[in-house]
Order: structure tokens, then C-alpha cells, then sequence
């Protein structure tokens, strides 16, 4: 009795167990995943939900490991060696069960990139969005850079983030990173806020605003009433006055949002006659200078222009300008200027007493098109006035100041530089040295894998290595040794396929003709068919891996490797030259690797005359074709070639082969080749006309003579 009862009892008990289990896995929250999105970081993603807490998460059969756990998003990293199979889905397994999640996305490789920057321009410090794809989607999983200055991420999405500018005027490039995932922008722009420093209305019912930040598409307004715009400079805007002021105040803004308001108590009313500028402010005698202003008039005789008493000869009058040569004797202070007993004087200084000279140019040479400073005095703060030349040759002037000249080498030698100013020249004491600009004349090899060595032939190169910076389709390489006419550079391991550019110092730089092709897979032969050939004949070599171009291959008793055509990445084709020998052949990869194909047996051509094959450089009229086959005769003369009915140009012939220029009208037909008593036809070919170009109509009873 007491056996049956305590069995009774543990059945019980397992009973009571069980439905507990059962009663909390009913009343466990049922766990959610509402996205998975990558982090950037290799095989690491981010799942995003709800009851994730203690739950294992599976890909098939693979366990993912949990590296970070939070409230509503866990971060797991899928194992390198993991290949997904089609349908794949997230699987959850814990507490409450086995759930299924959404299907497994691989992330894209290098998917990272920025597509674009809006607002196109902005303030220092305001929030611009950077859209693209694969950035993190956590502020703190993103690295923005501009300028090399870390800025603050405010929200991040797969395909945007929202971030702040730093607080300079300059211009740079916005660079994201997610991990080892690295993009670059185009050049932004960050222009300064918009500032207004003085408003006066003129007597011609125009109101002159001064200030800064100001660009061509800013909207002015007065009492919220927009005023037509005039003229825009980055310092001054001129608009028209509408005939009712209003009480409001002026606004300038731009459309990145920058505003700027001006209280129109604080706009002057300009009497008629004003001198608003003088340029420039220190001159030389003898050159001119230019009064700004308004009310001037037109009649040059009614106008008296004086500094500190000394008359100026007036040159020219309108009225808003007044042009005065400077006096030969040195004089100083504000500009007078007297039309019919009204006088107006300037609010800067002038002073004629310092002359034109050149005190330094920096640098003391470049390559022509390098901006050089030229510091001095007496400089005109117009460019255009400025006449710079560098041994005769007028060189552009981009900024001038009273004391400093930016300008761009003209393509000029070497030579002293001269300034001209009015009637004054100064020259510089040193002379500007030309340095030539660098260029590539060959690449050799023409391409290789990475890790080899390519040799750029060409000059300018220099001799120091340190000035020399060289990509490879875009990529750095290291420079291993420079001579003026030589460059020796390393394929780097990451490189691409391109042109290769070098830049040298101050002289600029070259990009190469031809592209370099990286190497990046393992060629291979595997036949070549037929195997009985004889000169003349086309081949067929199959493999694997073939590159796409600067591929030949040799054969024995043949003087030089012959080209092939490239079919695919798995078929070659090449013709059999004149010389061939029964035994191996060899394919020549770039770089210098040679490969054995396999033996062919050559033997005598086929007695007779006939045409195999036609191989034509363009199928368009004039394009230059070589007719293979057999039992032609060197002497073109005796190589009696037609077309459509008409005679073809034979320029030169071999026993195998003969060099044509398609004939110039368009048409589908065979070409019909007589040798003495022999007859031969070609398969049909087609010329097709020039691309852009009608056909030409052949005219009546012309042919083209055979020479």
C-alpha cells in the first residue's frame, strides 16, 4: 500500500510540473523582430524588436552569437565562414518557444557611399543631411569628417545622416566611415552667414546695401515687400526703392535659410552729390585713380578734384565715376571733390608717396598655370589695371591688392617679372624659373599583378622621390626610384585597372596614354584546336582566366609572337604565321608570364587558290581588312581583287595573306579574287557606311585602280 501510494504521488507531482511548463511558455511574451539591418562592420548586424531579452537567434542549423544585448535591439555577428542558402530566415529559440524572423539578406560589399549633400551650401554650423546607402543605423556607428574635423551625427539612417557643420568658411569633402567601410563626397562648400553692415539710399531712388555672404540668388525685401535686384557682389547689393518705403525693416536671405536684418532707421538718404570709394587708396604718380560716387555729371570741366590742396587732372567724368591721374609731387589725405561750388570729400585717405615696386615672389618657380604671389607696393586693388608679364609674355592677374598681386604663369620661359601700373613698371629681382610639367610617354610592362613593378617612361620626373606622388587607376602606389626620364612604381595590393597618373611638386602633373591592367586572376590553357595547321590557318585556345588585352602567342620557327583576339575570357583566337614550325606553342600573358598551350603539326598550305577568312580592323568604308587563305601572290599587281563589281585597293600581300581598303561604297557581297587562270570567292561580308556620314553615291564608270 505504501508502494502504491508514493508511485501515485511522483505522477502527481510530474503532472503538475509539465502543465507549469506548458502555463508559462502560454504566458511568456511572445518575442518580435521587426527589422535587421548590417552596421557596416564585417558580418555584424543589428535586431531591432521586442521580448528579445533571452533569446538565442539561429541561421538554419548555425548558432549566431549575441555580442550586445539592449532593450529592444540585440547585436549579433554572423561567422566569416557561414554561406547562406536561398530561403534562409532568423530563428529565435528561448523560453517561450521557436520563432521565426525575416529572411537573411547578405549585406552588399563595399555598399557604403554618399550620393549627395543637400542644402547644396550652408552656414557654418547648420544641419545638412548626407544621403546615400550603408551607413549605420546609430549615430554613434557613423565617423563624419569634413576637412579632417569629426562633426556631430544628430540622427542616422541607412540612407541619410543628419549632421552638423563646423563653424569655419571653407571648402572640403564630407568622409563617412562604418567600420572598415570608407566614402567620400564631392567638394561642399560652408559659406559664411549673411551680414549687413550699412543701407543708403541714393538720390536715383536705388538703396546700396553693404555687407557680407551676399550671393546672386539672394531675396531682399522691405516691409516683407520683395525689391527688384540691380546688381550682387559677395559685398554690395544695389536694388530699386519702391515708392513707398513702409515701416518695416530690411531683410536680405538667402536659400540655405541665412538672413540678415537691417532697421530702416539706420539707412542714410544720400544728398546728391557723394564720393562713396576711392581705388585704390596708395598709388604711385602717374597712375590713375577712380572716385565712386554719384551726382558727378558729365562735363569734365565742371569738376575739381583736389588732395590736401594739390589738383588731380580729371580724365574722365560720368555720374556715379570720376578717373584722375595721380600728380607727379607726393601728396596725402581725403579726396575733394567741387562741381559748381558743391563739394564732397572722401571718407579714406590717399597717399601718393610710397612708388611701385616688387619686394618678393612666392614661389620662385612652378610649372606654367601655377598661382605665384608677388608682394610690393603701389599695386592697383583692381585686377584689370595690373599689367603682369613674365618675359614678355602677359600673365593673368586673379587677385590684386595695394600690396599684393595673385597671378597665374603664362606658357612662358624663364625671365625676370614685370609690373605695370599707369606709367610705372617695377621688376622683380630674381628671374621666375619655368620648371616643365612632367610627362609619360610609355608604360612598361603594360600590365602585371599586384606587388610588381611598373616602369613609366617619360621626363620631368625630377630627382627626389618625396615630390612624387603616383595612383594606379586611382589608388597610391609606392614610388620606388625616380630619375628625370624614369619612374619605377609598385602595383599596390588594392589596385584597379586605369590610366597612371604622377604629379611632381610644383610642376603639376601627367596622366599615362594607355591604361594599366591589374592582374587579378590565374590564366590557364587548356587545348588549342585543330592541331594540324599550316600558315594562314585560324586557331582556337581554350582555357580559363585570359585577360582582355595585350595577349600573344608564339609559335615555333616563327619569327616574332603573332596577336590573338580575345572571344571571351575562356577563347582565344590567332592566325598561324608565315615561318611556323611543327611544335609547341606558347601564350604570352602581360607582365611576361608565358604559358605552354600545346603542340601543332604545320605543314605545306593546300595547292591552289581560296580565301578562309577576312579580318577587318572596322567595318565601315576605308577601314583597312586582311584576306587570309591560301596561294596568293606577293606582287599586288598580279592580285586582281573585286567587290560588288567594282576593284578593291590591295596595299600589300603575302603567300597567305593581303592587306585591302574596304571599298567606299556600302553594300552586302563576297569578294572574288583572280590569279591568273585561279578563281576564288569569299564568304558574303558587309561594309556598313561611317557612323553620322550618308553613303556615298558612287559616281558612273569610277573604280579604284590597282597600283
Amino acid at each position: 500500500m505504501t508502494r502504491i501510494a508514493l508511485s501515485f504521488a511522483l505522477s502527481l507531482f510530474a503532472m503538475t510540473m509539465l502543465a507549469n511548463e506548458a502555463s508559462a511558455r502560454r504566458m511568456a511574451p511572445r518575442p518580435l523582430i521587426e527589422r535587421v539591418t548590417p552596421t557596416g562592420n564585417p558580418g555584424e548586424f543589428e535586431i531591432v524588436g521586442r521580448n528579445l531579452g533571452r533569446m538565442q537567434f539561429f541561421l538554419g542549423p548555425v548558432n549566431v552569437p549575441v555580442v550586445e544585448r539592449q532593450t529592444y535591439r540585440v547585436r549579433v555577428v554572423v561567422p566569416p565562414t557561414y554561406r547562406p542558402t536561398g530561403g534562409v530566415r532568423w530563428r529565435m529559440q528561448g523560453p517561450a518557444g521557436q520563432f521565426l524572423g525575416p529572411a537573411y539578406v547578405a549585406p552588399q560589399q563595399n555598399a557604403l557611399q554618399i550620393t549627395s549633400v543637400t542644402p547644396p551650401t550652408a552656414a557654418p554650423g547648420s544641419e545638412v543631411v548626407i544621403h546615400g546607402r550603408g551607413f549605420g543605423v546609430r549615430p554613434g556607428q557613423n565617423l563624419v569628417l569634413f576637412g579632417g574635423q569629426r562633426l556631430i551625427v544628430r540622427n542616422a539612417r541607412p540612407n541619410q545622416l543628419r549632421v552638423i557643420l563646423p563653424r569655419v568658411n571653407t571648402t572640403g569633402q564630407f568622409e563617412v566611415q562604418v567600420g572598415a567601410a570608407r566614402a567620400v563626397s564631392q567638394p561642399y562648400t560652408v559659406m559664411p552667414g549673411i551680414t549687413i553692415q550699412n543701407a543708403q539710399v541714393m538720390p536715383d531712388r536705388t538703396i546700396m546695401i553693404q555687407g557680407a555672404g551676399f550671393t546672386p540668388d539672394v531675396m531682399v525685401r522691405l516691409a516683407r515687400r520683395p525689391l527688384r535686384i540691380l546688381e550682387v557682389s559677395p559685398n554690395q547689393i544695389r536694388a530699386v526703392m519702391p515708392r513707398r518705403r513702409g515701416r518695416g525693416e530690411l531683410t536680405v536671405q538667402r536659400p540655405d535659410g541665412s538672413i540678415a536684418r537691417f532697421g530702416m532707421g539706420s539707412v542714410q538718404v544720400l544728398s546728391p552729390l557723394q564720393v562713396l570709394s576711392i581705388s585704390p587708396m596708395q598709388a604711385a604718380p602717374g597712375s590713375l585713380l577712380v572716385i565712386q560716387g554719384m551726382g558727378f555729371g558729365v562735363r569734365p570741366r565742371q569738376v575739381q578734384v583736389s588732395v590736401g590742396g594739390v589738383p588731380f587732372q580729371v580724365q574722365s567724368v560720368t555720374d556715379r565715376e570720376i578717373r584722375v591721374l595721380v600728380p607727379p609731387r607726393p601728396v596725402s589725405g581725403l579726396v575733394m571733390v567741387t562741381i559748381r561750388g558743391q563739394q564732397a570729400q572722401s571718407t579714406q585717405s590717399f597717399n601718393s608717396a610710397a612708388g611701385l615696386q616688387i619686394a618678393g615672389i612666392s614661389p620662385q618657380r612652378g610649372a606654367p598655370g601655377t598661382e605665384v604671389s608677388i608682394r610690393g607696393s603701389g599695386f592697383h586693388p583692381v585686377a584689370g589695371h595690373n599689367l603682369v608679364t613674365l618675359n614678355g609674355v602677359q600673365a593673368q592677374v586673379i587677385r590684386a591688392t595695394p600690396n599684393e598681386l595673385i597671378v597665374r604663369i603664362p606658357n612662358a620661359q624663364s625671365g625676370l617679372i614685370e609690373v605695370h601700373v599707369g606709367a610705372l613698371v617695377a621688376r622683380s629681382q630674381r628671374p621666375f624659373v619655368i620648371a616643365a610639367p612632367p610627362s609619360i610617354h610609355h608604360l612598361e610592362p603594360m600590365a602585371g599583378p599586384p606587388g610588381s613593378l611598373v616602369i613609366v617612361h617619360g621626363s620631368g620626373f625630377g630627382n627626389r622621390p618625396r615630390l612624387v606622388h603616383a595612383d594606379i587607376g586611382g589608388v597610391p602606389a609606392q614610388v620606388r626610384g625616380v630619375q628625370d626620364g624614369r619612374l619605377e612604381l609598385i602595383v599596390p595590393p588594392n589596385a584597379r585597372s586605369g590610366r597612371i597618373t604622377v604629379e611632381v611638386g610644383l610642376r603639376g602633373g601627367a596622366a599615362s596614354p594607355q591604361q594599366f591592367q591589374v592582374v587579378t586572376t590565374q590564366a590557364a590553357a587548356a587545348n588549342i584546336m585543330p592541331q594540324q595547321v599550316y600558315p594562314g590557318v585560324e586557331v582556337t585556345i581554350r582555357g580559363r582566366g585570359f585577360p582582355r588585352s595585350q595577349i600573344f602567342v608564339g609559335f615555333a620557327g616563327a619569327r616574332r609572337p603573332v596577336p590573338v583576339q580575345r572571344v571571351s575570357p575562356v577563347e582565344l583566337r590567332a592566325i598561324v604565321p608565315a615561318g611556323a614550325q611543327t611544335g609547341p606553342v606558347s601564350l604570352l600573358l602581360p607582365g611576361g608570364q608565358t604559358m605552354p598551350v600545346g603542340m601543332v603539326t604545320v605543314g605545306a598550305a593546300p595547292q591552289g587558290l581560296a580565301i578562309t577568312h577576312i579580318e577587318a580592323q572596322c567595318p565601315f568604308v576605308g577601314c583597312r581588312a586582311v584576306i587570309h587563305g591560301h596561294g596568293f601572290d606577293p606582287r599586288i599587281s598580279w592580285d586582281r581583287l573585286r567587290f560588288g563589281g567594282r576593284r578593291v585597293r590591295v596595299l600589300s600581300a603575302t603567300a597567305n595573306t593581303m592587306t585591302i581598303e574596304l571599298p567606299n561604297t556600302p553594300m552586302t557581297d563576297n569578294f572574288v579574287l583572280r590569279i591568273r587562270r585561279q578563281r576564288a570567292v569569299s564568304a558574303p561580308f558587309t561594309v556598313q557606311p561611317r557612323q553620322g556620314r550618308p553613303p556615298r553615291r558612287p559616281r558612273r564608270g569610277v573604280t579604284v585602280q590597282v597600283r
